[in-house]
């Protein structure tokens, strides 16, 4: 008999950055969500704002992950300023 894995529970995380260099944020942040098999839901960078830009990533990921663990390894470019996440 073959076991039949059920669909992993999923929930959609908010990731929100800012960066005085976005293209390179946005493209450091999208490698590291690919790396880790999340899906992208959207992907927002606003118009810098006193040389800083604001960028919004909605993903979708395990409902059982540590969001810590995932805050902590999206800030650890050097292009992106700060980093805060939640889940919706």
């Amino acid at each position: 008999m073959i076991a039949v894995e059920s669909p992993r529970e999923t929930m959609i995380l908010s990731l929100s950055a800012s960066s005085a260099d976005p293209f390179d944020a946005a493209i450091r942040l999208l490698v590291d969500a690919q790396r880790y098999g999340f899906s992208l839901h959207r992907l927002e960078i606003a118009e810098p704002s006193g040389g800083v830009s604001a960028l919004r990533m909605d993903m979708t990921v395990p409902s059982d992950c540590n969001v810590g663990n995932i805050r902590d390894r999206f800030s650890r470019h050097g292009a992106v300023r700060s980093v805060d996440v939640c889940a919706r």
